[in-house]
């Protein structure tokens, strides 16, 4: 099926063929004032609920008003890769990137955590999910992660299942590649990938985790990376290894 060019836009509602369906003030304002569309233009909508993308065409746009006529399935739904993501709070600007660059990435949950070296002890959630959507809508994605709010480094390490990556920031770990070819080798698949803090994990921190078979401490290579670059590493090649590629999203004609 030929790409379709018109904007994309996230919506909450449920997505079918033939349904008509209103929107927030906020997406009437971004379509109307500065994407400048009108009554009769194409968007292409998508939401969290598994519906894929659509194509609707613009019915009513005004100054009060934002209504679409849903037309017809433009790409399959896509789930999120099924691997997570937790990792120390970061300042806003790293916070932003990590956020966007591993949606990009397709992940699944991103769990945010509170170490004994994080410096950032609060975050907004709701502007995180927003940076998730805007990624989402650049990128042609029909999923979004999971943005958990903060616990303690505690809690998530009591509560973790198995094979999940330790980026151990002393070096001393098996190279992440190796350790996911050996996983792949039993069959088996990384559920989680952790990061530390600037600064990196305390020892009593790092001693839990290497106590605990959960956990698979893996090195990222000679160069220190700070927790964002770290991240979108990792992510990446655990992708590359586990993630079965989809080169076509369209729906085929």
């Amino acid at each position: 099926m030929k790409k379709i060019s018109a904007p994309r836009l996230y919506i909450n509602d449920a997505l079918s063929e033939g349904a008509v369906l209103s929107a927030s003030d906020e997406a009437r304002h971004y379509l109307k004032n500065v994407l400048r569309l009108g009554v009769g233009d194409a968007v292409r909508l998508f939401n969290n609920l598994g519906d894929g993308e659509f194509l609707a065409e613009i019915s009513v746009l005004d100054k009060k008003n934002l209504t679409f006529d849903i037309q017809h399935k433009t790409a399959r739904y896509l789930p999120p890769v099924d691997i997570s993501l937790a990792f120390a709070l970061i300042k806003k600007a790293p916070l932003d990137y990590l956020i966007q660059k591993t949606t990009e990435l397709g992940v699944g949950i991103l769990q945010l955590l509170l170490t004994d070296k994080t410096v950032v002890r609060d975050m907004n959630l709701p502007r995180a999910e927003g940076i998730a959507i805007e990624a989402a809508e650049q990128c042609g994605l029909t999923a979004l992660p999971e943005i958990r709010a903060p616990v303690s480094f505690e809690a998530y390490a009591a509560a973790a299942g198995k094979n999940i990556l330790f980026c151990d920031e002393s070096g001393t770990g098996k190279p992440i590649l190796s350790a996911c070819l050996a996983i792949k080798e039993k069959g088996e698949t990384v559920s989680g990938l952790l990061i530390g803090p600037e600064g990196g994990f305390s020892e009593r921190e790092r001693e839990r985790l290497r106590e605990d078979k959960a956990f698979i401490p893996v090195s990222l290579g000679e160069r220190i990376m700070r927790a964002e670059t770290a991240a979108v590493a990792a992510l990446a090649i655990c992708n590359a290894i586990f993630v079965k590629s989809s080169c076509e999203n369209n729906i085929q004609s």
